[in-house]
């Protein structure tokens, strides 16, 4: 898994030795888990943010038109989005 996730990064393997296995944690973590994700993420996948949501006991995905680096787009909906979730809990 980490020789693939290197050679699609395009880094030597020895650069990318520690898996970041969120979703294991996630699974296992009983806490509400908020996962914010541009919906056209040139770095990671949109579904991963999807599958990490999902996969937490009280898990939610805020997705905002946007891509790696300009994620959120506008910080003021950010910040109700996220005064909303946590108003929720």
């Amino acid at each position: 898994r980490v020789l693939f996730r290197s050679k699609r990064m395009l880094l030597p393997g020895f650069l990318v030795n520690d898996k970041f296995d969120n979703l294991a944690v996630v699974k296992k973590f009983p806490g509400p888990v908020l996962v914010v994700h541009g919906d056209q993420d040139e770095l990671i996948p949109f579904r991963h943010g999807e599958k990490l949501a999902a996969a937490a006991a009280n898990g939610r995905l805020i997705a905002y038109p946007a891509g790696h680096n300009d994620c959120p787009p506008d910080w003021e909906r950010f910040w109700q989005d996220v005064g909303a979730w946590l108003s929720r809990l």
